[in-house]
């Protein structure tokens, strides 16, 4: 009886232990390595979503709603707009990749088509906000964008994205972003991303 208290206790201690590694609703429940360096290293998008609509007028007016919805499988884009004046879709070819470097330096390139869009900036962690755990979320600070050789820099710290962790293991990452707005009694808007990368 009593190794079997010790061994109970023990599993206690190691749960309470690592019970902050979860974060995202999809971490794994134990993990070695930190946060950080779950996060750090080449990332390559394997798959992703955008959806959003905005409803103009009348919110029970479906005509009055702009449905635009992309879907990538990491090769191929997808897009699908539908509006009330009728409807549009491309398929083209997208090739995403973020790299988090450990002194905080980000890097993210993005080809589609024929244009590349290089974005470089600096990345870290939340320190929870609102509802959200310590480490759950990333801020990601823009400094520069080079599109097919034609550069633009940014000076300051506004976010220029901010994704949720929904799950982070050691060579996947799954960053989700969701808004929506209440303009006034006529007018909502909503919009959620969703996006997988694998190491």
């Amino acid at each position: 009886m009593p190794g079997i208290i010790k061994i109970s206790i023990a599993l206690l201690i190691i749960q309470l232990l690592f019970s902050g590694c979860k974060k995202g609703e999809d971490d794994p429940l134990i993990s070695f390595r930190t946060r950080k360096a779950r996060v750090v290293g080449n990332w390559t998008m394997k798959e992703g979503k955008i959806y959003s609509s905005n409803t103009l007028g009348d919110i029970t007016t479906i005509s009055n709603t702009q449905i635009h919805e992309n879907t990538y499988d990491g090769e191929t884009e997808q897009f699908n707009a539908g509006v009330s004046v009728g409807t549009s879709t491309f398929t083209g070819t997208r090739h995403t990749t973020f790299k988090f470097e450990r002194n905080g330096n980000f890097k993210s390139e993005q080809t589609f088509g024929t244009g590349t869009t290089i974005l470089t900036g600096t990345w870290n962690f939340t320190n929870g906000v609102g509802k959200h755990k310590n480490k759950e979320q990333i801020v990601i600070t823009k400094l520069s964008v080079n599109y097919n050789g034609s550069s633009s820099a940014s000076a300051g710290n506004k976010p220029y994205y901010t994704y949720n962790i929904k799950e982070l293991r050691n060579k996947k990452i799954v960053l989700v972003a969701e808004s929506s707005e209440n303009q006034n009694a006529y007018q909502e808007r909503i919009y959620n991303e969703e996006y997988s990368f694998e190491q």
